[in-house]
């Protein structure tokens, strides 16, 4: 869950093209979250969270895997930073085993207040890399063929979304700078004033 306690988008059905659509990082699915699509790819609405229940994938915040389980399926693809749990959770499935969501587990997590947002060089290389192990993901788990006209699509639209999204990065950096400008020019004004709001005159 979020340290507010609302529960937190953890659990999710595995990436597909749709996801660019209707998954948890997409605008539709930020304005309208309740919509049929991303439900559909946010599990946690649609299920009973008082009992456990078999997941696409789970967040590797916090996750339990039994050693034989690890032992089949391998190490993580040290490609990903970003869908590295997705791409566990579709090995695990691919050698025949299950995901499954605790609800009633509780664990606090800090949603990117870590290593991804510790500064603006941090943060625009998280863009590449989410959308860089966008491109593995499909390459490894859906792509059938290079030469199919999907593979262009796919490939065309994880482009495009990195220019949206390194656009919008942008921007919120230039409104974070303008920000914290505009406010340190205020606390400068305001020591320069006496209790009664006029300006301080110099002996």
């Amino acid at each position: 869950m979020n340290e507010d306690g609302s529960i937190q988008w953890s659990v999710k059905s595995l990436p597909n093209p749709g996801s660019a659509l209707f998954g948890a990082r997409s605008i539709i699915t930020r304005i309208a979250p309740n919509n049929r699509y991303s439900r559909k790819h946010l599990q946690h609405l649609d299920r009973d969270l008082t009992k456990p229940f078999v997941a696409g994938y789970v967040s590797s915040a916090s996750v339990m895997i039994p050693r034989r389980v690890v032992d089949k399926v391998g190490e993580l693809d040290r490609r990903l930073s970003y869908h590295v749990d997705a791409d566990y959770c579709k090995r695990i499935a691919d050698a025949g085993y299950k995901s499954y969501y605790l609800p009633t587990a509780t664990v606090i997590h800090l949603d990117h207040r870590g290593g991804t947002m510790v500064s603006v060089r941090r943060r625009f290389r998280s863009l590449v890399e989410f959308h860089v192990g966008s491109y593995i993901f499909y390459q490894k788990h859906i792509q059938q063929s290079p030469w199919s006209p999907m593979h262009v699509v796919v490939v065309v639209g994880i482009f495009a979304r990195f220019l949206l999204s390194l656009i919008a990065r942008v921007l919120t950096e230039l409104r974070d700078i303008a920000t914290k400008t505009l406010g340190g020019k205020e606390s400068r004004a305001a020591r320069h004033l006496t209790p009664t709001g006029k300006p301080a005159r110099d002996c």
